[in-house]
């Protein structure tokens, strides 16, 4: 599927969001990085090291705890993009924001979806990311590559969805972000 990135901004502003209005959750923001190479629309994913404090060795989008000084979701993922790959806030189009999710591990996370340059020279920081990954959009409406298991997390039975990529599975919030925008942006007016 190729994407109108000026479409999908259009779509974005004019989105009615889910917000999540849980004070028991923390306020978190990522950034979902969207580039073409080679064709087609992929995404810029992250591998977590062992050593950060949350989702060790799990595949995420750049992002992390909205800070007292960030001002809004945006200014938190253009700076966490920043600390963990590299990446300077002004090279990075935002699009809009989309709909926030929760995650068992207590945090709010709104996503705020952005087009990056690439080829770029992305300084992954080695405390944080283990190796970044470039993940083909279309991956995320494959239903044949798409499994969903009930996990056990927290006391909870969850169905989660997981997707196998390379040697690693992108699950959990990172999943359930990229496949709902994957949904958005095929609807018709989305694609080009």
């Amino acid at each position: 599927m190729d994407i109108d990135f000026d479409e999908i901004e259009r779509r974005l502003a004019a989105l009615e969001r889910r917000r999540i209005d849980d004070p028991s959750l923390v306020n978190a923001a990522v950034l979902v990085p969207m580039f073409r190479w080679e064709g087609k629309v992929h995404l810029l994913m992250v591998k977590r090291t062992e050593s950060v404090e949350h989702h060790k060795g799990q595949v995420a989008f750049p992002g992390g705890i909205c800070e007292p000084d960030d001002d809004g979701p945006v200014a938190t993922a253009l700076r966490e993009a920043e600390e963990e790959i590299g990446i300077e806030p002004g090279r990075v189009k935002v699009l809009g924001i989309f709909h926030d999710t929760a995650t068992i591990t207590g945090f709010r996370i709104t996503p705020v979806v952005g087009v990056v340059p690439y080829p770029y020279p992305f300084e992954p920081n080695p405390a944080e990311v283990a190796k970044l990954l470039r993940v083909p959009f279309d991956l995320f409406g494959n239903d044949e590559l798409r499994k969903t298991n009930m996990v056990d997390i927290g006391g909870d039975r969850l169905q989660v969805d997981f997707y196998p990529f390379e040697d690693d599975t992108i699950w959990g919030a990172s999943a359930r972000i990229a496949g709902e925008l994957y949904g958005f942006c095929k609807q018709e007016g989305g694609r080009r």
